[in-house]
């Protein structure tokens, strides 16, 4: 039974900047169509094309879309046979493909020229023009089809950049999501060594204790109902038994011609992979349904992407770069907290793809206007190359990029404890946070379709798995404080994390120590729901001056973390419960962050850690045991 890994193509524009080269990578006879409509109760069905297509076949993917694989007709035969037509070709590069959509977004600098902007679009033959309900100034519209052959109307966006209001114009991109095979022969289990690990053969035999310290963190708190996990996949079962307490309504941002609010299309086994996804973050506890998710008293907002067809005798993954920045933009704007991304760009097209700034632009709006300013969570994954390459978008720098653990609490390489010898996950220079992706027990697609016999599958693989992990635990930190800001959230999650794993974490990032192979180290669901329990924030006059909180070390040792918004003079007193005096533990002048600072007390109790900025302060309560 195959094991998808989190790795989502391409949702980067695909720029066409010469076609002699990259002439070699167009697919000989695969051609994405849009035919249009005659009339709303005539559509257009495959049985019509097939006549045309010289013993070629097609999929319908859209209202009016469709891919075609005929090598034995031309482009221009394509063009001259379907008549007012839009057709691009598809380029591949090893087995990943991408075309143009006839799709085009625009964005504006500011809403000054909105006329002038309908003007110049309707002399460029720019038809369906309308602006998008989720993205500020951005706008959407439709090349016009190409008649005649020899006169290419396809590049009208490109005109659009000659426009000093113009931000951006660029195509919308379809492309295929990778979702490479992980073979598995080793028996289901039904433990979740990921939640606690004892080292037993039901769990391959792993170091006891090499777990993300959950059942630590559920005694202080299993997560909060008013916390949304977004996660946008290939969509979430919405009838599973362990995932139905804590669904909430879904949405498809995938623009094919059905509207499934959140739920998969179950043709295929590997539309399962969202589900085991969303319960690997929230699955329901204590509801005698098999297993229970990291955050599971957390909600789950199902968002699917991307959806599976069969294309040229190959099942593959189909979404676009509109239907990304869609997901990212409805998430945020529907009180999704933390957003859940087991997908990414596998390097080999890069060279043949561009920025999206679609994209680009819906996660940084997301970042800085998600939950009330302080920032939708977005965590990717690193992917399953076993590559000291990070992919996109996992290692731009304004997100949290989750690589694989081992139940040996190693990187997962070919090497690691596990005996899969034929993946390990990916990491280097922009990598953040580990966590288990190696035989990961979680719900699956109910009904024929999905990655096990029923419904759960025990052995799902890869940052796939790594990634929910992280954003079950980020779930529980926001539990605690839903108000922290992003990168707040972001230091506790990885600055709690556990340097384990025998690496050199002598370099020393903006969230404390690092390493080369497991970032910050494997996530600690327990240290970092003590830290977000601790944290408190300061706001004068609506605006936030500064965060602190207090973490607890291995040896049991508190530590006080704080950020303040700007340079700040900085004092940290101890007192005990009844507010006495004890001693100064911190005096400093243009102060913007302390990290891991101890704080050494001698006899054991409960005491009160005083923090003062710039006259404004607070207290923490502290237990030295």
């Amino acid at each position: 039974m195959r094991v998808t890994k989190v790795q989502f193509i391409g949702i980067l524009a695909f720029i066409i900047c010469s076609f002699n080269a990259v002439a070699q990578q167009v697919a000989q006879g695969k051609y994405y169509v849009n035919i249009p409509q005659q009339s709303a109760d005539k559509p257009v069905v495959v049985g019509q094309l097939l006549p045309l297509l010289n013993g070629g076949s097609a999929v319908k993917i859209g209202e009016t879309e469709f891919l075609i694989d005929a090598p034995d007709i031309s482009e221009a035969d394509l063009y001259r046979k379907l008549h007012a037509s839009f057709v691009s070709p598809i380029y591949i590069k090893g087995k990943y493909l991408a075309a143009e959509k006839n799709r085009i977004v625009i964005k504006l600098k500011d809403n000054a020229n909105e006329r002038r902007f309908l003007s110049i679009a309707d002399n460029l033959s720019l038809s369906n023009v309308v602006k998008s309900p989720l993205m500020a100034n951005t706008w959407f519209a439709y090349r016009e089809t190409n008649i005649d052959f020899s006169v290419d109307k396809r590049d009208a966006w490109r005109q659009l950049l000659n426009y000093d209001f113009v931000a951006y114009a660029e195509p919308d991109i379809l492309f295929t999501p990778v979702v490479p095979s992980i073979q598995s022969n080793d028996p289901l289990f039904n433990r979740q060594w990921a939640i606690t690990n004892t080292g037993s053969a039901q769990q391959f035999n792993g170091t006891p204790g090499a777990d993300m310290k959950v059942e630590g963190a559920w005694s202080i708190s299993g997560g909060s109902p008013d916390v949304r996990i977004g996660v946008m996949d290939s969509g979430v079962d919405t009838l599973h038994p362990d995932l139905l307490p804590n669904l909430l309504p879904g949405f498809d941002a995938n623009s094919d011609s059905v509207d499934t609010k959140g739920y998969p299309t179950p043709n295929f086994d590997d539309d399962g992979h969202g589900t085991c996804c969303a319960g690997i973050c929230a699955a329901a506890i204590n509801n005698a349904e098999g297993i229970a998710g990291v955050a599971p008293f957390c909600k789950i907002v199902p968002i699917r992407m991307f959806y599976y067809l069969n294309f040229g005798g190959q099942v593959i993954p189909l979404s676009s770069s509109v239907d990304a920045a869609t997901g990212i933009s409805w998430a945020w704007q529907n009180g999704v907290d933390v957003l859940s991304n087991s997908w990414g760009v596998p390097d080999s097209l890069i060279p043949f793809l561009g920025d999206p700034q679609v994209v680009v632009d819906a996660g940084l709006e997301a970042i800085a206007n998600g939950r009330n300013g302080n920032g939708m969570l977005m965590l990717y994954s690193s992917g399953n190359d076993n590559s000291t390459t990070i992919l996109l978008p996992a290692r731009y720098p304004e997100v949290i990029s989750v690589n694989a653990s081992s139940m040996c609490d190693e990187r997962k390489s070919p090497q690691s404890c596990d005996n899969e010898t034929w993946w390990g996950g990916n990491y280097g220079d922009s990598l953040d946070v580990s966590a288990p992706g190696v035989k990961i027990a979680t719900t699956d697609m109910l009904g024929t379709k999905g990655y096990g016999n029923g419904s759960y599958y025990y052995t799902f693989n890869g940052t796939s798995a790594a990634c929910p992990n992280a954003a079950g635990v980020m779930g529980l930190i926001l539990s605690m404080n839903r108000n922290l800001p992003y990168n707040n959230a972001r230091f506790i999650l990885e600055n709690s994390a556990d340097r384990t794993g025998g690496y050199d974490y002598s370099a020393n990032k903006a969230s404390g120590s690092w390493s080369f192979e497991l970032g910050y180290g494997r996530v600690n669901a327990y240290k970092a729901v003590l830290a977000a329990q601790s944290t408190v924030g300061i706001t004068n006059n609506g605006a936030k001056e500064f965060t602190a909180y207090v973490y607890y070390g291995a040896d049991g040792m508190p530590y006080l973390n704080l950020n303040a918004d700007k340079p700040s003079n900085v004092t940290i007193a101890l007192y005990d419960v009844m507010g006495r005096f004890i001693e100064n533990v911190y005096t400093g002048s243009n102060v913007n962050q302390l990290n891991n600072m101890p704080l050494t007390i001698s006899a054991a109790g409960m005491y009160l850690v005083r923090v003062n900025v710039n006259g404004s302060s607070y207290g923490i309560k502290v237990v030295k045991k």
